[in-house]
C-alpha cells in the first residue's frame, strides 16, 4: 500500500503550532513513537516531502522542544 505522502503533508502543512503540538503528543501517546522518526522512515527520498518534514522538524523544535528525546 505504502504511505500517503500527500495526506500527511495535507494534515501537518494546514495546522498551527498549537495543533502540531498536539499531533506530535498525540501520535507519540498512541504509538510510543515520535512523530518525526516514524515518519522519516516512512517517507520516500522525495525532496519536496523531505524539505516540507525538515521545516515542520525545525519549526516544532523551536516552539516545542520537550517533544524531542
Amino acid at each position: 500500500w505504502g504511505t500517503n505522502e500527500g495526506l500527511i503533508i495535507s494534515i501537518l502543512a494546514h495546522r498551527n503550532a498549537g495543533q502540531c503540538k498536539l499531533i506530535c503528543e498525540q501520535y507519540a501517546e498512541t504509538y510510543g513513537e515520535v512523530l518525526r522518526k516514524a515518519l522519516d522512515k516512512e517517507l520516500s527520498n522525495n525532496f519536496e516531502i523531505k524539505f516540507f518534514l525538515f521545516t515542520f522538524i525545525l519549526l516544532s523544535r523551536v516552539y516545542f522542544p520537550d517533544l524531542f528525546h
